[in-house]
């Protein structure tokens, strides 16, 4: 699963003052007496929309392996709809990044489980001194209204070769406001 902007946050403006966008895939006229309202509003839905589409409801934690891995986050950023979280992990294995999902719990046990759109990270395999793109890139889209803590810890459950399940625990916590 991999939640890229192009999918979530197209948009087609069309000469007859219509807008299509990727939920409902039909003109929408656009209000002529507040336009901008009507892309405020347009806009926040997509990102709402793209922040659901990435949540994890149904995950289930089954037969979790400790891992031990060096876990940055380059970029936390924050709009009415969600909370982007970007950054990279240096496995202590072989494991598939492209099958990665990412617990959040938070101080009052507020947990919740998002897939990641992945990526290689040459700049991560330079700082770890890898020589064979060990290092995941990441980023997910959590929803504002979903956290109901204001800290939390950071896991980056990875499926290794195997098909098992890694877990990657970050020991410090992001604060959300």
């Amino acid at each position: 699963m991999k939640v890229e902007d192009y999918e979530y946050l197209f948009l087609r403006i069309n000469p007859d003052a219509t807008c299509i966008d990727k939920i409902h895939n039909e003109p929408i006229p656009i209000s002529k007496k507040d336009s901008r309202k009507f892309f405020e509003d347009k806009l926040y839905e997509l990102y709402l929309n793209k922040a659901k589409a990435a949540c994890c409801e149904e995950y289930v934690e089954e037969n979790l392996i400790d891992g031990d891995a060096f876990i940055l986050i380059d970029k936390l950023s924050q709009n009415d709809a969600y909370v982007e979280f970007t950054g990279w992990c240096c496995p202590d294995r072989e494991v598939d990044i492209n099958k990665l999902i990412v617990k959040l719990t938070g101080d009052n046990n507020d947990i919740h489980y998002y897939h990641a759109s992945t990526r290689k990270r040459p700049d991560a395999d330079e700082f770890k001194g890898k020589s064979e793109g060990w290092c995941g890139g990441f980023t997910t889209y959590i929803e504002n209204e979903s956290l109901k803590d204001n800290v939390y810890s950071i896991d980056l459950l990875y499926e290794d070769k195997s098909g098992r399940t890694i877990d990657y625990n970050w020991e410090n916590m992001v604060e959300i406001l």
